[in-house]
């Protein structure tokens, strides 16, 4: 090899090294984060002292520390003209229990003797698995009882 060949391969090789494939690069995005929506349980049940219509209905979750297990309000709705909860719902993650507080207000009527109803709350336990299965809890004087026996 002579001298003009070794330096013709020596440029032509630090040419091809000091390229490195460059060029222009677009910045690769990395994949988007999809996040699921939230699922919510609807509460289903009866607010039952005689049918309640039009009373409100609140979800909590349960506080042990507190004296009547009524912890932070979740959400709230109310009964409808067959005494059904509507508009009560918790997202996930769900906790093992929560209370159901069924409160007279001005427009409530009790079904049965159309008059406003003697007992002003009714209180009631729903757990998860309820929530999950959608089985009715009924909210009476008997739950409201015991509750407020074991509180």
């Amino acid at each position: 090899m002579n001298r003009f060949q070794l330096i013709y391969v020596l440029l032509f090789s630090i040419l091809i090294v000091s390229c490195g494939g460059g060029g222009s690069s677009t910045p690769t995005n990395p994949p988007p984060i999809i996040v699921a929506p939230p699922v919510i349980h609807s509460v289903e049940g009866m607010a039952v002292k005689g049918p309640l219509i039009n009373a409100k209905a609140t979800l909590y979750k349960i506080d042990v520390a507190n004296g009547f297990l009524k912890g932070a309000e979740i959400d709230t709705g109310t009964t409808d003209s067959q005494a059904k909860i509507t508009g009560l719902a918790v997202s996930e993650p769900l906790d093992e229990h929560y209370l159901i507080e069924i409160s007279v207000v001005d427009e409530t009527i009790d079904i049965n003797s159309g008059t406003l109803p003697v007992m002003s709350t009714l209180l009631s336990i729903i757990s998860k698995e309820q929530l999950v299965a959608k089985q009715s809890v009924n909210t009476t004087p008997l739950t409201t009882l015991a509750l407020k026996l074991t509180a």
